[in-house]
């Protein structure tokens, strides 16, 4: 089995959703469940094998804070990139669309 998580959010700020995955895939990985997250991150920080680098973020202003989030135009082809023809791939979206 191939679970494949998408973060919205950039590992270059730690928060809730970032550390939700790097719970979930190491355990995963541990049950035989190969799992690749694929999120935003600067060249410059180290992330686990299993990030794959999404590209960079934009900094969105909301409710007095910040978060640094996906262009999601520029992910279609990485996310169609790590999913392979016959293998069912499993993309969890992290956050709620409101």
């Amino acid at each position: 089995m191939r679970i494949g998580l998408v973060c919205p959010y950039s590992f270059d700020e730690p928060g809730g959703v970032q550390a939700h995955i790097l719970d979930l895939a190491p355990t995963s990985l541990a049950k035989a469940i190969l799992c690749t997250s694929l999120a935003p991150a600067a060249m410059t920080l180290e992330v686990p094998d299993f990030v794959v680098r999404g590209g960079t973020s934009v900094p969105i202003s909301y409710n007095g804070s910040v978060a640094r989030l996906f262009v999601w135009s520029r992910t279609f082809t990485k996310i169609r990139n790590l999913s392979s023809p016959g293998i069912l791939m499993c993309c969890t979206f992290t956050n709620r669309i409101r």
